[in-house]
């Protein structure tokens, strides 16, 4: 696990980087249109499509990370009012949820990424399916770190049980 939890974070930090990068660029290329058309009175046009895929692209990649970290979706109110015991059992069952959704969305979202190569997008003839393809690829590395959630607290569980087996 130890292994798999290293490779997960140096992949994250990547996508953080990449993210972070996209965020730059983003705020960059919009500058540069909003003086364009401003000063020079000359807007560029392909800066709204290039803006969307650094966007999804920008999002998408940041999707892990909180995931990871368990920022996206907290259930303080089930957690605060469910006995421990409960909760650990209701938490895993979120978890296998969620990894049922991936498991259904990363083959769906493989599939419309594959269908949409021979389309161009509008502005700049950028296919369509480098636009969606961060969706398949997000939904693996979410996968893998839904998988490792889950063993982790199975494996809690597990510990928690022996240990209350031991104590006299």
């Amino acid at each position: 696990m130890e292994i798999i939890d290293k490779i997960i974070e140096k992949v994250l930090s990547l996508f953080e980087f990449v993210a972070i990068g996209g965020l730059i660029t983003l705020v960059v290329i919009n500058l540069m249109n909003v003086f364009g058309r401003t000063i020079f009175n000359h807007p560029f046009g392909w800066v709204l499509e290039v803006s969307l895929i650094i966007f999804v692209y920008t999002v998408l990649l940041c999707v892990p990370r909180l995931y990871k970290k368990n920022d996206l979706i907290t259930m303080t109110l089930l957690e605060e009012n469910i006995p421990k015991e409960i909760y650990q059992y209701l938490d895993i069952g979120v978890e296998l949820i969620i990894l049922t959704f991936l498991i259904l969305l990363i083959p769906s979202s493989s599939k419309l990424c594959w269908m949409q190569r021979h389309y161009l997008s509008r502005g700049i003839d950028f296919p369509r399916s480098f636009i969606i393809l961060p969706l398949p690829l997000t939904g693996v590395f979410l996968g893998i770190i839904n998988i490792t959630k889950i063993l982790s607290k199975v494996r809690g569980i597990y510990d928690e049980r022996i240990r209350r087996r031991n104590l006299p």
